[in-house]
């Protein structure tokens, strides 16, 4: 994206200002962060934890992406391994799904979604009276467009 912005090759350093520009638009930058900053970092704030964590990942070299990724590849090994006799929706079931709660800013919800590729994420609404949760299920179409935090479902 630098390289496309600046028309020049050059450093993610180089690239900053044009890359913080381009990301302006987007009400996530800048503007619900400064409304919720305990739930959003300002984009150029993460631009450069990625910038410097990009960095440090270079120094360190090839051998830390090799370790990554015999890593992955030796979870998915052993996750293949203990599915094997996995036949019942318990066997499949994790112990704490993701999920949002109607306390929730919108914007927030978005971002889980995001950050783990769903399409769809079940969103807590209250309580029934007997303590079981209400859900709804949330699409990533409901949430596209969300102009701010506090819009509601």
């Amino acid at each position: 994206m630098g390289v496309y912005l600046t028309h020049k090759i050059g450093t993610l350093w180089g690239y900053r200002s044009n890359v913080i520009k381009e990301a302006s638009s987007s009400p996530l930058a800048e503007q619900i962060p400064s409304l919720l900053p305990e739930w959003h970092a300002p984009f150029a704030s993460l631009y450069d934890l990625v910038r410097e964590a990009r960095n440090d990942a270079l120094h360190v070299g090839a051998f830390a992406r090799h370790l990554t990724r015999h890593a992955i590849e030796l979870s998915l090994v052993l996750e293949d391994a203990l599915m094997a006799e996995a036949v019942v929706a318990r066997d499949f079931m994790v112990e704490g799904p993701i999920c949002a709660s109607a306390w929730q800013p919108l914007s927030s919800i978005r971002s889980t979604m995001l950050a783990n590729s769903f399409s769809y994420l079940p969103v807590i609404l209250k309580l029934s009276k007997d303590g079981l949760p209400v859900l709804v299920l949330g699409s990533d179409g409901d949430l596209r467009g969300i102009v701010t935090p506090f819009d509601v479902l």
